[in-house]
Order: C-alpha cells, then structure tokens, then sequence
C-alpha cells in the first residue's frame, strides 16, 4: 500500500492486520449518494459477512514535540469488512496557535506544509485510539465499536477547548483591569472569536452524525428507523422502537450516539459561554472609554488648575512685585501660586489609575512638585537675579 502524508497502515503488527488509518482536509458535507455508493461497494467486495459502515464527528486537538498545538474539525468515515478495518478522516477546517498561548488562527489552504503536518499527527493520534478499541467479532459490531470510541474521543477533546476558553476568560478579566494598550485586549477578543468558530463547526459535525443517526442506515435502513422510533415514539413509521434485542450492536450504536448529543451540547455550552464573554467585553470596552475620557478631563482639569492660577496671579501682581521672595507679604502673595502647583501635583499623584498609563501621571505630578521646590528655592536663594 502506497503511504501518504497523513496516513498510517499497521498491516504486519500483531493481532491487528488490515488497519488503515488515513486523514486528508475535504469537504465537510456527506451526501446519501456517496455514502450508498461506497456500501454497496464494500458489499460486493464480501459475501459471507455485511460491512460495517459509520461516520462519525472529530475534533482534535494534537501537538508537536516542539510544544506547538492545532485544533481540527471533521468527520471519520469508518468501513470495516472481514480482515479489514479503514478509518477515513476528513477535516474540513484546522487552526494553529499564532505564537500566544491559547490563541489560534486558521490555516489557509495554501499553507500544505503546515496541513501536511496536521494532517501526520491527527493520523497518529487516531491510531493510538484505535490500539485503545477492541477490533474482534463481526464487521458490524466493530464499526458500532469504533464508531463509539472516536466519538467519546471527540467528546474528551471538549474539555480541552473548555480549558481554552477558561485561559482566554483569565486573559479577558485580567486586561479588562488594566490601563494598558487595547492590542492586547483586542488579541482576547479575536481569540474568543476564532475559538467560537471552532466549537460551532464542531458542533455541526456531531448534530450531523446525530441527526443521520451514524450513518447506519446506508448498511442498515431497518435499525436505523428503530431507533428513530426509539429516539422520538411520537414518529410515524412501521418499525417497532429499538431495543438491546434488534441488533446485537444496538447498545454500542445507542452509546455513541449519546457521545455525538453529550458533544454537541458541551459545544453548544461554550459557544453560549463566549458569546456572553464577547457580550460582556463589549460593556467593559465602553466602560474603559468612559473611564479613560474621565481621567483626561481629570487630567485636563489639573492642568488648567496648574497652570491657570499661577498664570492670573502673576498677571495680576507682576513678577516684580512678589520677588525677590524675601519679606512675608511677597510670601503670602506667591502662597496661591504655589498652593495651586501643589495641589496639581499631589491630585495628579493621588488620583493615578493603574496599569500602564499610571506611570505617566505620577511622572507628571511628581513634575510639577518639583517644578514647585526648584521656584520657591530659585525666589529665596537667588533673589537679586530674579528682580
């Protein structure tokens, strides 16, 4: 067999002769055509035993030995005949983290050297799953076994993204309580974004499975309509709800369907949970407007006391007239010069916000103090320059 990127073949190793594991990026859409098709193809290819035929949701989330990490949507088509055993990955979409912990962008489909990677360790991934699965017994069984396998796989994934998304909210509150530029809050929200793009495209593969029930009914139509039945008593049709006695895979089948429902609605979870984030960084963002166009009127306003004051005294009186600094009239004249600096100063230090930008008032306050020190020392020690 011929190895591509992307695919395993474990013919040869002991016990589990046969196996083909292959993932490629493609379309995410299945259509009844197609998956007909490829039954009756596997149909013809064996006589003795029916084939097992399911597809089921993937989301993956693997890494490299470089610490590097990718998320990756799809389905698994699996197709199992006597002595063979085919898992087929599809991903329809892959991101990658774009140098920050936690934050991912998705890859284009021009960049093959980064998918071809992907697509390597998402293969390699899929067959650890598979070593963790037991294979023995009728084709139809070890589909419904497998197929339930890779579906409490994808499920497990989910708290991998939940773990995401609880870092990217740890991110969210600790830039909300910050002065500091809006790049990096503006990074949180794009992450949240990317990363709700992928719990929903996730959540439309495991719906998908749900709704078309695995798929079984390309091998199988009457146990397929049996546990519409059971799903639903409500529905119309003339088969009987499903039981432990229809098939004898029908325990497995109903397990991995639940795995598929418990998928989507984990997903759905935290899709509702980021939209609400998203919603809530939108009221802190306004929130820091109005807090930051506060603190420059405050700013404003002590700039005006600064610089206002001192200005109208000195016009009023004239220099001339409050130095040389040296008998307690010029003092008590001069005493709203500097009383008003003094004030500016020490409310521009006191009223400093946090974060970044609180360096700059207290820069700024401490300024103007000693602009305050280096006047009144200049009009007492120097007052025969200053006349």
């Amino acid at each position: 067999m011929i190895q591509t990127a992307g695919e395993q073949d474990t013919a040869g190793s002991p016990g589990r002769e046969g196996i083909r594991v292959s993932v490629r990026f493609g379309s995410g859409a299945i259509f009844n055509s197609g998956m007909d098709e490829r039954a009756a193809s596997e149909a013809a290819t064996t006589a003795a035993q029916p084939p097992g035929l399911r597809v089921a949701p993937l989301l993956l989330l693997p890494g490299n030995t470089d610490g590097e990490r990718w998320a990756a949507v799809g389905h698994v088509l699996i197709t199992v005949t006597p002595g063979r055993v085919s898992v087929e990955a599809t991903l329809v979409a892959a991101w990658a983290e774009n140098g920050n912990v936690n934050e991912f962008t998705l890859i284009p489909a021009a960049d093959s050297a980064r998918r071809t990677e992907i697509e390597s360790l998402a293969a390699h991934q899929l067959q650890e799953r598979l070593e963790l699965t037991d294979l023995s017994g009728e084709p139809v069984i070890t589909a419904a076994r497998l197929a339930k396998s890779l579906a409490e796989f994808s499920r497990n994934t989910v708290g991998s993204v939940r773990e995401i998304r609880y870092a990217l909210e740890a991110c969210l509150a600790e830039s909300s309580t910050d002065t500091k530029a809006s790049e990096e809050y503006t990074d949180v929200i794009a992450a949240l974004l990317q990363l709700n793009i992928i719990c929903g495209r996730a959540a439309d593969q495991a719906r998908e499975a749900v709704r078309e029930g695995l798929w079984v009914h390309t091998t199988d139509s009457e146990a397929y309509h049996a546990y519409r039945k059971l799903q639903d008593p409500a529905l119309i049709n003339q088969h009987s709800p499903a039981t432990h006695e229809t098939r004898p895979w029908m325990r497995v089948h109903d397990a991995a369907v639940r795995q598929c429902q418990e998928m989507c609605r984990q997903l759905e979870k935290e899709t509702e949970c980021i939209r609400m984030l998203l919603s809530a960084a939108s009221s802190i963002s306004g929130s820091r407007e109005a807090d930051a166009q506060a603190r420059f009127n405050l700013l404003v306003a002590l700039l005006s006391i600064g610089l206002g004051i001192p200005a109208l005294f000195l016009t009023m009186y004239g220099a001339n007239l409050l130095l040389p600094m040296n008998t307690w009239p010029k003092v008590g004249a001069f005493l709203p010069v500097g009383i008003a600096l003094l004030g500016a100063g020490t409310a521009a230090i006191w009223f400093a916000p946090r974060g970044s930008k609180r360096r700059i008032w207290l820069l700024c306050g401490t300024s103007v103090l000693v602009v305050l020190v280096l006047m009144v020392a200049a009009a007492i020690l120097a007052p025969v320059s200053l006349v």
